[in-house]
């Protein structure tokens, strides 16, 4: 039997993903071997074009069947011929050979949905590169913005290897409670897909405690009660202190020398709660704010104001007695009350002496020819008001609610003229806890001295054959004392005052 040449048919099939070539956009196609040829024989490439879909008789041999390429398809082969396009021809039979051209398309990718381990700055994220399109994945990530479908032209993405399959991968130095949205991506030669854009929002951003509703209440001269709401912890949620801080100066707060009391923390949280502030000055204007710490720092309330009140005496008025001579009748008292004694002498530059058990405040002599002393007792219990050699008038007043050392500063003025004048003093509590009395005595009678000067209250009065006497006080705390000027009948051949302060507690 006569041997046949082979036959070799080769076919085409191109595979389009969105593109539009056919057939005959390819080519040109040909059959290429290698024989031996000459003397000594030399390997010849021998090449023969052929025709799609056209038989073509050729040679026994080993075959390569080609075209030329096109860089948006990838070619494959198939039937006959191996994947290289390689075909052995053997006689007596027909070959076919299959190219096909499938178009090359950028990778398919999916978002991992939804975002997790979400931070303040960090989160997890990912995807899932299902095809690569026909050529390699060199890249993938995920990209990531605060504009909806962001790209790999930002900076703010990953790496996170090549090829197909899932991913994972770590987005970081993202900002506080911000919205972003995620993609993944791929990249091959054709190109980077991305998944769909999906979004999450950072956590809050840490944050003080917020305070608020500053109170004040229970305010005396020294103290009040001072509060405010935690309406809320922060973040961190969870607080460390919380009170109140107070000054004369406006916005008090930990750190420029204000007063801080801190409240328990064994109060409703967030909530209410208060503190007493204590040790205060009456009649002073305070700056107070509320404040609670976390961990990232400290909120305050806006400054607030409270004015302390004025400040209430202790004393007392007991009772008070004005007698001739040297022998003071002293009106009912208790153990520790104040007894204040003037002991006037009409007639006299020389002041009179000082009674047994009573210590001196000051005596004074004046150029009228009358002299006076002032003197005070602690009340023991048995008090005597004799002694007061050379007296001619004595007055003895009582206080209780005095301090441990009562008296403060004291003046003296005399004259001869129909104006008695009360000295001013400069106290030495400007509080307006103490109190002033006042003492005058008269060379003449009858001329209104029991008068009080503007101010005061009438406590005692001494008329007798040759002179008179008066005690006074102001029946309450004050904060200063300036002159005063009593009228009198008449002008005397001399008069004499004494003013002095008596402290509170």
């Amino acid at each position: 039997m006569q041997n046949i040449e082979p036959g070799l048919t080769v076919n085409k099939t191109v595979i389009n993903h969105g593109g539009s070539k056919v057939v005959s956009d390819f080519g040109p196609y040909k059959v290429t071997t290698t024989i031996l040829a000459g003397d000594p024989p030399v390997p010849t490439v021998v090449e023969t074009p052929i025709t799609i879909g056209e038989a073509i008789l050729l040679s026994e041999g080993e075959y390569t069947v080609s075209e030329v390429p096109d860089s948006n398809y990838i070619q494959s082969f198939s039937g006959d011929c191996d994947s290289s396009g390689v075909i052995t021809l053997v006689a007596n039979n027909v070959y076919t050979c299959l190219i096909t051209n499938e178009e090359l398309v950028s990778p398919t990718v999916t978002t991992d949905t939804p975002i997790t381990s979400i931070t303040q700055t960090t989160a997890s994220g990912g995807g899932n590169v299902t095809s690569d399109g026909g050529a390699l994945v060199t890249a993938r990530g995920v990209v990531w913005d605060t504009a909806i479908n962001p790209t790999i032209a930002l900076s703010t993405k990953t790496s996170d290897g090549t090829g197909t399959g899932s991913f994972s991968s770590s987005l970081t130095s993202l900002t506080c409670n911000t919205l972003y949205h995620v993609r993944a991506y791929a990249t091959n030669s054709l190109g980077t897909s991305y998944g769909s854009d999906v979004t999450f929002t950072t956590s809050a951003c840490n944050t003080v405690p917020t305070v608020d509703s500053p109170t004040s209440a229970s305010i005396t001269s020294l103290s009040a009660t001072l509060g405010a709401t935690v309406q809320s912890l922060g973040i961190p949620a969870s607080i460390s202190a919380r009170g109140v801080c107070y000054s004369t100066s406006i916005n008090p707060s930990l750190t420029n020398g204000a007063t801080c009391v801190t409240a328990t923390l064994s109060q409703t949280i967030p909530g209410t709660f208060t503190i007493s502030a204590t040790s205060l000055t009456a009649s002073t204007l305070y700056n107070y704010r509320g404040y609670a710490t976390n961990s990232n720092g400290t909120g305050y309330t806006a400054n607030t104001t409270f004015t302390t009140l004025a400040p209430s005496s202790t004393i007392t008025f007991i009772g008070a007695a004005a007698v001739s001579g040297t022998t003071a009748t002293i009106p009912a008292h208790n153990v520790g009350d104040l007894l204040v004694a003037f002991a006037y002498r009409d007639r006299n530059a020389s002041a009179p002496s000082l009674a047994a058990g009573w210590t001196d405040i000051n005596s004074s002599g004046g150029g009228n020819a009358n002299s006076s002393r002032l003197a005070y007792r602690i009340a023991t219990g048995a008090d005597s008001g004799a002694g007061w050699s050379n007296a001619t008038e004595v007055v003895v007043q009582v206080y209780r609610g005095q301090s441990i050392a009562p008296i403060g500063v004291n003046g003296a003025n005399n004259g001869k003229s129909t104006t008695v004048i009360y000295p001013a003093l400069s106290l030495s509590v400007t509080n307006g806890t103490s109190w002033v009395i006042g003492f005058a005595g008269h060379r003449s009678i009858n001329t209104n001295l029991q008068n009080a000067p503007t101010g005061m209250t009438q406590r005692a009065t001494r008329v007798d054959t040759a002179a008179e006497v008066a005690g006074h006080d102001t029946n309450g705390g004050v904060s200063s004392w300036s002159a005063q000027n009593v009228s009198v009948g008449g002008t005397s051949s001399g008069w004499m005052t004494r003013t002095l302060e008596i402290k509170s507690q």
